[in-house]
């Protein structure tokens, strides 16, 4: 950054001593570097006078270093009423005012004002120092209005959100956007015609931007042009980008189309709040010019409630941004003021046109708080910006409005020089005082005025502030703040106590609703496998029914004969032979009396059919005898046959069953039969083939192979397999050969 120094020597009467004093200043910012100003304040405030300086004193804090603290370099700046603007190297910079009144308290501003020409200013510096009506350009031309996006717009005009732009538009109307912007930014321009045409790749003129919107309408004729979609993720429409690089040329012809200003971003910021993020305006000097087209966003605000104004003065505080966001401040505050004078093309009753202007920014803006209750001025005077902070103040933003953590801009030193000023004056005006009343009193000494009277006056006019006073309200003030915060901490602490007890019981409750609800999973798994068991098992009773059914029928049985029995009684097993006790005794009985136990000889000796005639005769009366005579010959055996027979009437299974398990045994009985003429047939051949095997090997007929086996037998099992003698087995059968 460019320097001017300038160096002047500084006599003394008192020490007849001379001392340079040098003096340097920002040509960009037209700032003044702090640390040549600070061994003068010391002065000031030890000797408390103006009418002379010590250069002594002066040479030796000017060389010493580190002679001037901190704490004292504060307690100076503040005394003083001086604002600091320090830069990204820690250097400390004061304005061009505040350098030429310090110079002028002191007497010496003669020396240096002539070799710093106020009146000659550059280009940088018209952007940075002085009134936004004297650096706003002659700008007379008409302001062209259009108003296709103001419907939304009502009066009174109030500040209002953003919009936010279309979120799901089509494929086509994305390929035509993409298309026709690239045609206008990049048309791959290499060389011009001579008549200041530019010529692309084939030779022919670049083509307009009317001509290139003809173009993309003719590729896409069923496609309309929508220049509100976004085009990256954060939902910049094109005008974003476009204020954004100062492209002021096709914002014109984007905005003449149709383009809608009033459209935000993710955040709800507007495309002028975009052109003032970036110092590209500010280097182009296209800002006052961008406010003709996208003045409509001066009433917008974000989704933090934030304005263009705390945009500017946010930006103010970022590195290399401080000249360009008060530049970007003093022209809009200038095109606002100048606009009212301005001939006006197509509607004049545009509803902000009519009605914005330097009192509607004051009412409604300068002191607008956003969502964090601050207002510009707040946030310039946190960020140390003297120039934006004292443009603020002079404009009427109030330093005394507090945000929601209740700081105030003047805590932080906004606003502290104006007060300096006051007081200044209030000084002058005594003293204008003072030399009435010496006047006063030389008149009036024929008068037999009362000097003791006239002095009184004059300590009361020459007195200073009651510091001490205003101290102690301070200090009264900071011990009722500290002790509300005190009780604040104390109630929140409090409360937070009560909360984390409050959580530790919802958490306690919580895992009991866990328990219980893992508990409840369980049981309804359970339910679920349960009923879906039960379901297979009623799928296989079905299932069995049907086959037990169709067996049924294959036995003889038909549905109407088997019910009303039950199936599930165990007085009987369909699988099991039957045991009747009486039939059982009676065999038993019969086969140890009779036959010594051995049922063989039971079989051999009696047929089946005379046993079950005997157990019959013994259960029924012969067809012989009369129901008389049996009552009267043997009436205790009819008691007998009579239990009996009641007996084998309950053991009994039920007829239909007796008939089924009868026609069983006579499947299973021809199935066993067929099984055993097979057997008796596979035997057969089996024999034949040993038959037929012995006569090749004892090499005698089949016929008589028969005939042989006893002997052939006898004579194998006599001797030890392994000793046989075939030669001698072969002289035995020859010797038997019939």
């Amino acid at each position: 950054m460019p320097i001017t120094e300038v160096t002047s020597y500084i006599f003394s009467n008192d020490t007849d001593v001379t001392c340079p004093l040098t003096l340097r200043k920002n040509d960009e910012t037209g700032y003044f570097q702090l640390n040549s100003f600070l061994p003068l304040l010391k002065q000031l405030h030890e000797n408390k006078t103006t009418d002379s300086i010590n250069t002594d004193q002066l040479i030796e804090d000017t060389n010493t270093v580190g002679a001037i603290s901190a704490e004292l370099q504060d307690l100076l700046l503040s005394k003083y009423g001086v604002l600091v603007d320090t830069d990204s190297d820690g250097n400390k910079w004061i304005t061009q005012d505040k350098a030429f009144q310090l110079l002028d308290m002191f007497s010496i501003l003669h020396l240096f004002k002539d070799k710093f020409d106020t009146k000659k200013r550059t280009s940088n510096d018209q952007n940075t120092l002085g009134s936004p009506l004297k650096r706003f350009k002659n700008n007379n031309h008409t302001i062209s209005v259009f108003d296709h996006d103001l419907s939304t717009v009502t009066e009174p005009i109030q500040i209002m959100d953003t919009l936010e732009a279309t979120t799901a538009p089509g494929n086509d109307e994305r390929v035509k956007l993409e298309v026709f912007l690239q045609k206008l930014l990049f048309p791959n321009v290499e060389t011009s015609d001579g008549n200041d045409n530019k010529i692309n790749n084939d030779g022919l003129p670049q083509p307009s931007f009317e001509t290139t919107l003809q173009e993309v309408n003719m590729a896409y004729p069923h496609v309309a042009l929508n220049l509100d979609i976004p085009v990256d993720e954060h939902n910049n429409t094109p005008l974003h980008w476009l204020t954004s690089i100062a492209n002021i040329d096709l914002i014109k012809q984007l905005v003449k189309i149709g383009a809608n200003r009033l459209i935000g971003d993710n955040q709800g910021e507007s495309s002028l709040v975009k052109s003032v993020k970036s110092v590209n305006n500010y280097d182009s000097g296209t800002f006052e010019e961008l406010l003709d087209y996208l003045y409509p966003c001066i009433i917008l605000k974000d989704r933090l409630d934030r304005t263009i104004l705390h945009h500017i003065v946010i930006t103010s505080g970022m590195n290399g941004c401080s000249a360009a966001a008060k530049y970007y401040l003093d022209i809009l505050m200038g095109w606002i003021v100048k606009k009212q004078n301005r001939p006006i093309d197509g509607n004049s009753m545009d509803p902000i046109l009519k009605n914005i202007d330097l009192k509607w920014i004051i009412l409604n803006m300068l002191n607008y708080q956003d969502s964090n209750g601050d207002t510009c001025l707040n946030i310039a005077a946190r960020l140390g910006n003297v120039a934006i902070v004292d443009a603020l103040l002079d404009y009427g933003a109030d330093p005394y409005i507090a945000n929601k953590s209740g700081l105030r801009p003047t805590d932080f030193g906004a606003g502290t020089s104006k007060l300096q000023q006051k007081l200044n004056n209030n000084i002058d005006n005594n003293i204008s005082m003072t030399s009435s009343i010496n006047d006063e009193q030389n008149t009036n000494q024929e008068a037999n005025v009362d000097d003791d009277e006239l002095d009184g006056k004059l300590d009361n006019l020459m007195k200073k502030p009651d510091t001490m006073t205003l101290i102690d309200d301070i200090k009264s003030l900071l011990a009722t703040v500290s002790q509300d915060y005190d009780t604040e901490v104390q109630q929140h602490n409090e409360k937070l106590k009560s909360l984390r007890k409050e959580l530790s019981s919802k958490r306690l409750e919580l895992n009991e609703s866990r328990k219980q609800l893992t508990y409840v999973k369980n049981l309804r798994d359970e339910y679920n496998l349960l009923k879906e068991q039960l379901s297979n098992l009623e799928s296989g009773i079905a299932e069995e029914e049907n086959n037990f059914k169709q067996e049924s029928e294959k036995l003889g049985i038909s549905s109407d004969e088997t019910t009303g029995i039950d199936w599930d009684s165990s007085e009987f097993d369909a699988d099991e032979p039957f045991k009747i006790d009486f039939v059982y005794d009676f065999l038993e009985n019969k086969v140890s009396n009779e036959y010594d136990g051995d049922i063989d000889k039971l079989l051999l000796k009696e047929s089946i059919d005379s046993l079950a005639s005997q157990i019959r005769s013994s259960v029924e009366p012969s067809n012989g005898d009369s129901k008389e005579t049996i009552a009267v010959d043997n009436r205790g055996a009819e008691d007998d046959i009579a239990s009996n027979r009641s007996k084998l009437e309950a053991m009994l299974p039920p007829t239909v069953l007796l008939r089924a398990r009868i026609n069983a045994y006579k499947k299973n009985d021809e199935h066993l039969q067929n099984m055993l003429g097979e057997i008796k047939d596979k035997q057969s051949n089996l024999e034949n083939k040993f038959r037929r095997v012995l006569s090749l090997c004892l090499k005698i007929d089949e016929e008589k192979v028969d005939d042989m086996l006893d002997g052939l037998l006898q004579a194998i099992s006599s001797e030890d397999p392994q000793d046989i003698d075939t030669d001698e087995m072969q002289d035995f059968l020859r010797k038997h050969a019939v």
